[in-house]
């Protein structure tokens, strides 16, 4: 998945102060008239296992797996406000 943000990612101080955590990566699989979504979510109680989910059937499989999909759409959860952060801190933007 060698996503990157880039200009698509908007420049907000009040971001600097989150981390974010990507939780789910959405898949299509087959052609665009037609095909079948399946979901690769990352494990609720071990953070680092990862499941794919494909209808009723859910499985655990590796990372290389999940990195290897062709990501449809991908999920994040916001996590714990950024420590080093400070509220009246200035950014400099070369």
């Amino acid at each position: 998945m060698g996503l990157r943000g880039g200009s698509f990612v908007a420049e907000r101080r009040e971001s600097a102060r989150y981390k974010y955590q990507l939780r789910a990566v959405s898949e299509h699989r087959g052609v665009p008239q037609s095909g079948h979504f399946v979901t690769y979510r990352r494990g609720i109680e071990d953070q680092y296992t990862w499941h794919l989910t494909n209808d009723a059937k859910v499985e655990r499989v590796p990372y290389s797996q999940v990195a290897a999909a062709q990501a449809y759409m991908l999920y994040y959860e916001r996590i714990q406000p950024n420590r080093w952060y400070k509220q009246n801190s200035i950014v400099i933007r070369p």
